[in-house]
Formats: structure tokens, sequence, C-alpha cells
């Protein structure tokens, strides 16, 4: 119906993009010295349900600051 030329067309293998998404939590605090400490937590596998809980909890306890940083 589509002759050769459309043959081929059709069946064309697609690609494909495969999505990957990371979590961590960067934690900065100023300690008991005065100066500033950072720990970074990074989950292994995809959770993302565990990682909001876990900002959800956070946000309440933390003073927020915003860096942006441009590219």
């Amino acid at each position: 119906m589509f002759g050769v030329s459309g043959a081929v067309i059709g069946s064309a293998p697609k690609t494909k993009t495969k999505r990957e998404v990371k979590c961590y939590a960067i934690i900065s605090y100023k300690g008991t010295d005065g100066g500033f400490k950072t720990f970074v937590l990074k989950d292994e596998t995809p959770n993302l349900i565990r990682c909001a809980k876990l900002v959800d909890t956070l946000r309440p306890l933390i003073q927020q600051q915003v860096n942006r940083v441009e590219l």
C-alpha cells in the first residue's frame, strides 16, 4: 500500500529517552564554633515520596536562604 519507501520509513526504530531522577537533601547550618557546616543526604533509589516527606518535616524548622546561580 505504501510502496518500498513507505515500508522502510515505517519500520525505522524510534529513539527513546530515559528520565532519571536523583534525590538529594543538602543541609547547611551554623555550628557551635560559628562556622557553617554542610552535609548531603543522597537517596540511592528514586524515592520521591520519602524525599518530599523529609522536606515537609524540615521546612518549618529552618530559615530558608536562596542563592541563585547563573551558568
